[in-house]
């Protein structure tokens, strides 16, 4: 299976869109030698193409199950089995996000959803390429990559940028995927992130441990 991602980027014309979109290839090269580098562990890059309106279409090869889908049955286990079980997909995601630190990037769209399941049971993580394609999503015609509930604060109120400087923005942004870990466990052991004063989404197994 396949996911597609639209990037809509800023609208420019002649040359320099022409460079933009270059830019913007290479960079799909590199993320594809980076990937290659931890094979297993993400979503493979397919392709990247132009599409309508100054936009590029990304294209990753899709694992058709996800961690959501045996969520309910995680959610049922006794507490220690299932803290092993999250324990094991925090390991693995980690890894992913130490590689990615030694390259440089940032993931920024790490999320529940974004957890893929290989045939092994092993994760496998998707998304990854909006934000480094889009420089940072410097190159985005608007808005910002990530989903706000994985989001930390500071980006939510000031964007990739905002008021921020160069070097507290490249900050937050490689404590964005630290952030987006925890709320995402905190969906795995609770079913819904307590820290934002959601009730359990998924009911506590019975004879589990008190929160």
């Amino acid at each position: 299976m396949i996911h597609l991602t639209r990037l809509r980027l800023k609208e420019t014309h002649g040359a320099r869109a022409e460079a933009q979109y270059r830019e913007v290839e290479q960079r799909f090269h590199d993320l594809k030698d980076i990937i290659a580098k931890q094979p297993g562990l993400w979503c493979e890059a397919v392709s990247l193409s132009r599409g309508l309106h100054h936009s590029v279409v990304l294209v990753h090869h899709h694992e058709p199950r996800g961690i959501k889908d045996i969520q309910p049955a995680l959610m049922r286990k006794p507490v220690e089995a299932r803290c092993r079980e999250i324990g094991q997909v925090a390991r693995e995601v980690l890894r992913g996000l130490a590689h990615l630190e030694t390259h440089g990037l940032t993931h920024r769209a790490l999320s529940l959803e974004a957890l893929r399941l290989t045939p092994t049971n092993h994760i496998a993580i998707q998304g990854l390429g909006p934000f480094f394609l889009t420089d940072n999503a410097t190159l985005l015609s608007s808005g910002t990559i990530g989903k706000p509930l994985y989001l930390p604060t500071e980006i939510l109120k000031y964007g990739p940028q905002g008021p921020l400087s160069a070097a507290e923005s490249r900050d937050s942004s490689k404590g964005a995927d630290v952030w987006a870990l925890g709320i995402l466990l905190a969906q795995l052991l609770r079913g819904a992130p307590r820290a934002f004063g959601g009730p359990s989404v998924l009911p506590e197994p019975r004879g589990g441990g008190s929160g």
